[in-house]
């Protein structure tokens, strides 16, 4: 007993079991005769010849504890705590679970979960030891870092220590580094903050978020208190007043559509128009079975199951949806006006078909079909500016993917299996990511653990039968059919939908490179900072090169198509992401520190941003109005702080006033969806006026 830890309770399948469990597991089974058990029809039985006294004194020795104690059942159901049949060399359900089988004497593990006496250790020994990690912490905080912190340090190895404790303690592991992406061997896996920090940033992904720039050290006294201590403006937020916000809106919008409720006829267009728009930029479906689908429901109604499920949720997508067209250089308030009614309006029909689909959603099982009924809902919610119901959905898909590729595992790469099967799950599985991975890095929100499953394809497969592959050519006048046309509108989306999954690994790993050690790092290391730039910058490059010309872009230049519209915004924010670490160090290090180069990358990260408002100011809905939103917030944060230090050599846009109207714009216009984006307008009106105030101009 004194050689077991005391901190330790071993349970069912826990790998953190003590070693000698461990080995106990591993050894193999001792033969051993089984000892029998006291029957109570015998104790009867005595009782009846006059001999009870004698039984039960014996029942009651040392010797007959000691033996009832070393019972025969091994050591996998006495951890479960159920009846063994004691079969030899294997019981039936160590064979039923293909589970090793080992008896043996455990007295001690009964002796360590039994004894109360242990309990009330454990429990002094883990006060004890989240006592000692508070002080280290304490420690830490009350001492300021060195100027250039080594990672092997012992005050850098107790803090990074102590939390990782704390973390793994308290919450699952939401760092969200992709098995696909390793920082380079020079970057610390520990967090550097500044000894002044309200904050501590304890992710980089926190980092990386807009809200990080309200506590800036240049937007001293211009952000109030209260406002740099928000860590999330989605958790901040109040969530009921979303609610009542958005169900109001919807009572108050015009009557055309009130009493319309679902049409059959309206399945096949709708399903047809998802199949335009929306399907390209996500194809988790097979466009055929979805239009025999909409026959079907059609003919014969919607019924209660996944396939009635996933038309409704199909059409309520396609009735929020209009075509893509490129963001107008300028919107007034007219215009706003009647974009809100028509949206508002096409709100209004779409939630009679998704309502009806949520209906649905209880009855769905683990199949790839009920999967993608739950991934379109997170879509839906996405369009509705409701990150935190699209995360729970998603959440809810992923979990079942997991179930399933678990139970067809055996089937994945298998050359039997269908072909059309084993490609829907390859696109359900990496949508899933790529969209966990996005709520991650904009909302902190923890992902499912899809990023550490190791799936067996690298990419999801496209279809054979792309207009390129069919015609040989993707250029407009080489297509003759509408079903021609819609190959090439395909194609466009399969070169888009690869490059997004790629960029979003590129993107994580910047993260991860430049935002794991914290603002304070950066103010410390120039040099790497530069370095990493002209790296990043020759990746940026390569990946724009390699671009399918069907979805190409060129820089400073309106884009023809959506896809390359959107290819464009992310590979801005990818350029943005990997200098605004350059920018920081520009702007709160010492002029005469600062090397000319670092000055003139900073000043590409400013006209950046400026670009970045003018393209996020798009008021056409989509899947990532609530990202663009965020975006624009950030841009405009960098541009007022620039405004702000006009002596570090960086100089903000000639139009900067006319850019944070644009972007305040932006946000007035959907903020009545989301109040964590009215408050970021709040916010970034106030800051607008202090630093005019301050400025003067």
């Amino acid at each position: 007993m004194s050689d077991l830890p005391a901190t330790t309770r071993p349970q069912s399948g826990d790998a953190s079991a003590p070693l000698r469990l461990r080995a106990l597991m591993e050894r193999e089974p001792e033969e051993h005769q089984p000892v029998r058990e006291p029957n109570p029809e015998d104790a009867v039985q005595d009782d009846a010849g006059g001999h009870s006294s004698k039984k039960r004194k014996r029942a009651t020795t040392t010797d007959f504890t000691r033996r009832k104690r070393a019972v025969a059942a091994c050591q996998f159901c006495r951890l479960r705590k159920t009846k063994c049949d004691n079969v030899r060399p294997c019981c039936g359900y160590c064979v039923r679970h293909k589970a090793k089988c080992v008896y043996g004497d455990s007295e001690w593990l009964e002796d360590s979960i039994d004894n109360s006496e242990q309990d009330e250790g454990m429990g002094r020994q883990i006060l004890k030891q989240l006592e000692m990690i508070k002080q280290m912490l304490e420690k830490n905080q009350s001492s300021p870092l060195q100027s250039n912190p080594s990672i092997n340090s012992p005050a850098t190895f107790s803090v990074t220590t102590a939390a990782n404790i704390l973390q793994n303690s308290t919450s699952p592991n939401v760092s969200g580094l992709s098995p696909w992406t390793e920082a380079t061997d020079s970057v610390s896996r520990t967090t550097s903050t500044k000894a002044n920090s309200p904050s501590p940033v304890s992710r980089p992904h926190a980092l990386a978020r807009c809200e990080s720039l309200l506590r800036w050290p240049i937007f001293n006294g211009i952000v109030s208190e209260e406002d740099a201590k928000v860590e999330s403006f989605l958790m901040d937020s109040d969530y009921k007043t979303r609610k009542q916000d958005t169900e109001g809106s919807i009572r108050n919008t015009t009557q055309e559509h009130v009493g319309r409720g679902i049409r059959d006829d309206a399945f096949v267009p709708l399903c047809r128009k998802f199949l335009n728009h929306v399907h390209p930029r996500n194809p988790v479906l097979d466009a055929d079975e979805l239009m025999r689908l909409a026959r079907v429901a059609e003919e014969h109604g919607v019924r209660w199951d996944s396939e009635s499920c996933l038309v409704l949720v199909v059409c309520a997508l396609a009735a929020y949806t209009v075509p893509w067209a490129p963001p107008l250089d300028h919107v007034d308030e007219e215009d706003m006006q009647l974009l809100m009614k028509n949206q508002m309006d096409n709100r209004s029909e779409s939630e009679a078909y998704y309502l009806a689909a949520k209906k649905r959603f209880g009855l769905l099982g683990h199949s790839i079909q009920d999967i993608q009924c739950l991934f379109l809902a997170s879509m839906y919610d996405k369009y509705c500016l409701q990150p935190l119901q699209a995360w729970f959905h998603l959440r809810e898909a992923s979990v079942r993917l997991h179930a399933h590729l678990l139970g067809q595992r055996q089937h994945l790469g298998n050359p039997g299996s269908a072909v059309s099967s084993q490609h829907l799950e390859q696109r359900v599985f990496w949508s899933c990511w790529r969209a966990e991975n996005e709520l991650l890095l904009e909302a902190g929100l923890p992902t499912s653990g899809l990023e550490h499953l190791s799936y067996p394809d690298a990419f999801p497969a496209p279809p054979p039968d792309l207009a390129s592959s069919q015609h040989g050519a993707t250029s407009p006048e080489s297509i003759g059919t509408p079903q021609d046309k819609q190959r090439l509108v395909d194609e466009k989306g399969w070169c888009y939908y690869l490059a997004e999954i790629s960029l979003r690994r590129a993107i994580d790993e910047t993260v991860q490179v430049l935002y794991q050690r914290g603002d304070y790092f950066w103010l410390q290391n120039q040099a790497y900072l530069v370095r990493h730039y002209h790296e990043f910058e020759q990746q940026i490059s390569l990946w724009h090169h390699h671009l399918p010309a069907a979805v190409q872009f060129q820089v400073d230049q309106p884009s023809d198509n959506e896809f390359s519209y959107f290819l464009y915004g992310r590979f801005s924010e990818w350029r943005e992401l990997v200098l605004r670490p350059i920018v920081y160090h520009v702007l709160h290090s010492p002029s005469d520190s600062v090397h000319s180069d670092t000055v003139h990358h900073a000043q590409k990260a400013v006209d950046l941003c400026a670009a970045l408002i003018l393209k996020h100011s798009s008021l056409m809905r989509h899947g990532g109005s609530w990202f663009f939103a965020r975006k624009t917030f950030l841009a405009a944060c960098i541009v007022l702080a620039v405004v702000l230090q006009p002596n570090r050599g960086l100089q903000p846009p000639a139009n900067w006033k006319t850019l944070l109207q644009s972007s305040l714009q932006t946000l007035r216009f959907w903020e009545r969806d989301a109040p964590d984006i009215r408050k970021m307008r709040i916010i970034l009106d106030s800051m607008y006026h202090a630093v005019h105030q301050r400025t003067g101009y």
